[in-house]
C-alpha cells in the first residue's frame, strides 16, 4: 500500500461516527447497525465538492483521513481555535485496516478522485488545488489492533508549540486558516535542513507518547515518532538521531522469516513531509524504543524556540514581500472580477437613476461667496455706517492684536 500510517482529526462536532475503533460516514447515521450500511457504487460530484469546500448540506458519503501528521495537527488545530470540544487525532496502520466484513478497505487520494469527477479547484495564483495530502473511504473502517488516539490539549501541554513554534500560528490568528499554515509550515521547514538535538528527539518522543492504544501501555512507537521530526527538512544519518538511538533504541530480532518487518514505499510522495518521513524510517525500522527516553531530559531553551519563532516570522515578510514584488500591477482573477462587476453595478444604478433636471429644471449655480452690503443697505440706526466706522466716530479706537493679551 502507499501509505503505512493514516491519521484522522474527529471532535464533537464532527460528522459521522468515529471512535477509536470504527469510523463511518454521515451518511451511516440512519442506519442501525452502522456496521451494516453499504456504500454507495460511485461518489457523486456535488458530494465530494460539498466535502472538499467543508460544506454540509446532506449528510457525507466520504470519509476522510491524511498520511501527513503536520496535516492533521493543523486541522485540530483550526477546530480546536474555532471551538470545537474533544479534538482528537487517531493513527492507525493503513495495511490492518478493514471493513466490517473483514475486507480490506478501498483508500484513495482525494487529488485522484477529484480528477476522475472533474472537481477542480483553484487556488489564489491560479493554479490547481492539490489533494495528494487527503485520502477518502466510502466504506465503514475498521482502525485495527494499532491504533492509538491523542488529544490535542494534550498534545499543547507536553511541548507541541515547543517543538514546532510555527504551528502557533492558527492560535494567533483571528480566523484560523488551515490552508495557510500547512503552506506556511511546508515552506518555512524545506528552506534547509534542520540539525536534531537529543532534547528535541526526547520531547518528540513524550509527543509520540502521547498516542496511546485503548489495550497497551504507553511507549513509544518508532514509526509514529518518524513522522513527528518530519515536519522539517532531516538528514537521516544525522549525529544527535544517532546518539540517542544508540542509547534508547535496540534492536528487534524478527524470528517469523515472511515478516520482514514494514514494507515501505519508495521515497517518492509529492508531500514533504511524507517523503521526509519515508526518508527517516529507514532508521527506526526492527528498533523497540525504550521507556527510559520519556524520562530523559527534553528542555529546549527559552531563547531557541524564540528564535526560531522569529526566523519563521522573518521568512513570512520576506515571502510576503517577494509575492507583492513579482504581482505588482497584476491583481488575482477573483480580485479583478469583483472589481468589474462593481463598475458594471455603479454604472447600472446611475444609469437608471432619473436625473433631477428632468423634473426640476436645470440645476442652479450656488455661490458660497457671500456679498458685501452696500452703504444703502446697511443699519439706517448707524448713518449708514459700516460697524468699524460707527464705533470709530464714537470714540472707540480699533483693537490693536497686542490689547488681546
Amino acid at each position: 500500500m502507499e501509505w503505512h500510517l493514516l491519521f484522522r482529526v474527529y471532535s464533537d462536532q464532527s460528522q459521522g461516527t468515529n471512535s477509536t475503533t470504527l469510523f463511518a460516514p454521515a451518511a451511516a447515521a440512519s442506519i442501525w447497525p452502522v456496521t451494516s450500511y453499504k456504500p454507495p457504487a460511485v461518489v457523486q460530484r456535488q458530494q465530494l465538492d460539498d466535502a472538499l469546500s467543508w460544506r454540509k448540506r446532506e449528510p457525507s458519503v466520504l470519509v476522510f483521513f491524511t498520511p501527513s501528521l503536520l496535516f492533521a495537527i493543523a486541522v485540530a488545530s483550526k477546530k480546536y481555535y474555532d471551538g470545537d470540544t474533544n479534538v482528537r487525532i487517531v493513527c492507525f496502520e493503513a495495511q490492518k485496516a478493514t471493513m466490517p466484513n473483514g475486507r480490506a478497505v478501498d483508500f484513495q487520494t482525494a487529488s485522484k478522485l477529484s480528477e476522475q469527477l472533474g472537481v477542480l479547484k483553484r487556488n489564489k495564483d491560479g493554479s490547481f488545488q492539490d489533494y495528494s495530502d487527503v485520502v477518502v473511504a466510502t466504506s465503514c473502517v475498521m482502525a485495527g489492533p494499532e491504533v492509538r488516539c491523542a488529544r490535542f490539549d494534550e498534545l499543547v501541554q507536553v511541548g507541541l508549540y515547543t517543538l514546532y513554534p510555527s504551528l502557533k500560528k492558527n492560535q494567533s490568528e483571528r480566523r484560523a486558516r488551515l490552508n495557510f499554515v500547512i503552506q506556511s509550515n511546508r515552506g518555512f521547514g524545506w528552506v534547509a535542513a534542520k540539525p536534531l538535538s537529543e532534547a528535541r528527539i526526547s520531547l518528540a518522543a513524550r509527543l509520540t507518547a502521547s498516542f496511546r492504544n485503548p489495550s497497551k501501555a504507553a511507549g513509544v512507537e518508532p514509526h509514529l515518532l518518524a513522522h513527528w521530526l518530519a515536519f522539517r527538512r532531516r538528514d537521516p544519518m544525522d549525529d544527535a538521531l544517532t546518539s540517542w538511538l544508540k542509547k534508547y533504541a535496540r534492536a528487534v530480532i524478527i524470528l517469523d522469516e515472511d515478516d520482514n518487518g514494514v514494507d515501505h514505499p519508495p521515497v517518492s510522495s509529492a508531500i514533504p513531509e511524507v517523503a521526509q518521513y519515508q526518508a527517516l524510517v529507514k532508521v527506526f525500522d526492527a528498533k523497540h524504543i525504550s521507556d527510559s527516553a520519556l524520562s530523559s531530559n527534553c528542555a529546549i531553551p527559552s531563547w531557541l524556540v524564540e528564535q526560531e519563532k522569529e526566523g519563521f516570522e522573518l521568512w513570512e515578510q520576506q515571502r510576503r514581500a517577494q509575492y507583492r514584488a513579482e504581482n505588482r500591477g497584476e491583481e488575482p482573477d477573483t480580485r479583478k472580477r469583483y472589481r468589474r462587476h462593481e463598475r458594471e453595478m455603479h454604472s447600472e444604478h446611475f444609469a437608471r437613476r432619473p436625473q433631477r433636471h428632468d423634473e426640476r429644471g436645470p440645476k442652479r449655480e450656488l455661490s458660497f461667496q457671500r456679498e458685501r452690503p452696500s452703504h444703502a443697505t446697511r443699519d439706517p440706526e448707524a448713518g449708514g455706517l459700516s460697524p468699524s466706522q460707527y464705533l470709530r466716530r464714537r470714540g472707540h479706537r480699533r483693537l490693536r492684536h497686542t490689547d488681546r493679551y
